[in-house]
C-alpha cells in the first residue's frame, strides 16, 4: 500500500517539527522560551511565570493521518478543561518505516498576552507502525507515573493488544464509527477479560446519551409519575442519522434499570425489541431513526407509554437547547418540565469523561445486553 498523501498543511497544525531525540528539549523552549537542558524544565518555567500542567496522560491514536489539523484542534478544545499531557499518533501501518515528531503548546493567555498555565501536546506520524512501534513510542513518552488515558478513533485493529492495552487507565472510543460494530465489541469484550477489566472503557456514543438519560431518571423522581411505574408497557426511541448505536446503548440501560431480559427471537421485526422481568412482562422497546440530520442530540425523543395510566414524551428541542418533558396522567392536568440540553461537541464528549471519571460501571454493567442486540442490528 503507498503510504498516504498528507497535506503539509495538515501537518502544520501539529505545531514544530523536530527530531525525535530533541522533543523534551523543545518543550522547555515552546513553554519557556529558554533553550536549556530539558531537566531544568520546572525551574525555568517558575522563573518565566509559567506553569507546566499536568494531571494525565492522554494518548489518541488514528490510522487516518489526514485528521491531524482537526484532531489538534480538538485537542486544543479539551486541554482548555483537562491539564494533561497529549500524545498524537497518526499511524499508517503499512506504509514504509518513518518517524516525524512535532511538539505544540496549549497555554493560556493573560489579556496582556503572556502565557501563565501550558500542556504539552507531542505529535507522531508514524509509517510501518507496527503494534511495538506504537506501544514504545506512547510509552517512551508518558509524563512520569500519571494515569493513561487512551483515546482510539477508529475501527480497533492488531495495534490494540494486551502489551499496550495492560498498561491503559481509561480506554476511549466511538463505536459509532465502526462498520462491524459486534466484532469490534466482541475484541474490546476480549480486551477487557484478559486484562481482568484493568481498564474502563468509555464509548462515546454512550456519553452522548447522557442527558437523555438523565431525563429518564428525572421523569420518575416526580411522585406522581413514580406512582404509576408499574403500568409501564413500553417506550419508543427515535434517534437522529448516525446514531443507531447511541440508540441501543439506552435501550440496554433502559433494559438494566428495569432487570428485563431480552427475549426478542432472531430474525424478528427490526427495530423491535421485547423484554421480561417479574415487574414488567412483554416490556416493547422500538426503534426508530429520525428524518433530522441537525440536531445536536444523538436521541431526538423518548416516549413512555403506561398503558392506561397515561403517556410522558420527552422531546429534544435543539433550537431551545433543552429538553421538554410532556406528562399526561389519566385524571391529573397535563404537566411539562425543562431540563438543559446544550450542545456538545467530540471534545466535550471526551472531557466529561476525563472530569468525571468514577468506574463508568453503568456502562460496563449495559454492555452485555448491549452485545446480545448488536446481532439483531438490520
Amino acid at each position: 500500500m503507498a503510504p498516504p498523501v498528507i497535506d503539509e498543511s495538515q501537518l502544520a497544525s501539529l505545531g514544530l517539527e523536530v527530531a525525535v531525540g530533541d522533543i523534551d528539549r523543545a518543550l522547555v523552549r515552546l513553554i519557556t522560551g529558554d533553550d536549556e537542558d530539558a531537566a531544568t524544565t520546572h525551574a525555568d518555567s517558575q522563573k518565566a511565570g509559567t506553569a507546566r500542567a499536568s494531571l494525565l496522560n492522554l494518548a489518541v491514536y488514528t490510522e487516518e493521518p489526514a485528521a491531524a489539523a482537526d484532531i489538534s484542534r480538538t485537542l486544543g478544545d479539551i486541554t482548555r478543561e483537562t491539564a494533561c499531557r497529549a500524545i498524537l499518533i497518526l499511524a499508517h501501518p503499512a506504509g514504509p518505516p518513518a518517524v516525524r515528531s512535532w511538539v505544540h503548546a496549549h497555554c493560556r493567555l493573560t489579556d496582556q498576552g503572556e502565557k501563565t498555565v501550558c500542556t504539552e501536546q507531542v505529535s507522531f506520524l508514524l509509517g510501518g507502525a507496527d503494534s511495538s512501534l506504537v506501544r514504545n513510542t506512547v510509552f517512551a513518552h508518558l509524563d512520569s507515573d500519571l494515569p493513561l488515558v487512551f483515546w482510539w478513533r477508529g475501527e480497533l485493529s492488531e495495534v490494540f493488544e494486551e502489551r499496550l492495552h495492560s498498561r491503559i487507565d481509561r480506554f476511549i472510543f466511538d463505536s459509532r464509527t465502526w462498520h462491524q460494530p459486534a466484532t469490534q465489541f466482541l475484541r474490546l469484550q476480549a480486551a477487557i477479560d484478559e486484562s481482568g477489566g484493568a481498564f474502563v472503557p468509555h464509548d462515546l456514543a454512550y456519553t452522548r446519551g447522557h442527558p437523555v438519560r438523565g431525563a429518564i431518571a428525572r421523569v420518575f423522581d416526580d411522585p406522581q409519575a413514580r406512582g404509576v411505574l408499574d403500568r409501564l408497557t413500553g417506550f419508543q426511541i427515535v434517534h437522529r442519522p448516525g446514531h443507531r448505536l447511541a440508540a441501543l446503548w439506552l435501550v440496554a440501560w433502559i433494559a438494566g434499570r428495569l432487570d428485563a431480559r431480552l427475549t426478542t427471537p432472531t430474525g424478528s421485526q427490526p427495530g423491535t425489541y421485547r423484554f421480561d422481568s417479574t415487574r414488567w412482562p412483554g416490556l416493547l422497546i422500538t426503534l426508530a431513526e429520525s428524518g433530522d440530520a441537525t440536531g445536536d442530540e444523538a436521541i431526538e425523543s423518548v416516549g413512555i407509554d403506561l398503558g392506561d395510566a397515561g403517556r410522558i414524551d420527552i422531546q429534544h428541542a435543539a433550537t431551545a437547547g433543552f429538553w421538554r418533558v410532556h406528562q399526561v396522567l389519566a385524571n391529573l392536568p397535563p404537566r411539562e418540565r425543562l431540563f438543559p440540553g446544550r450542545p456538545r461537541a467530540e471534545a466535550d464528549l471526551v472531557t466529561e469523561i476525563l472530569v468525571r471519571a468514577g468506574r463508568n460501571r453503568a456502562m460496563i454493567d449495559a454492555l452485555p445486553l448491549m452485545r446480545q442486540l448488536l446481532p439483531l442490528r438490520p
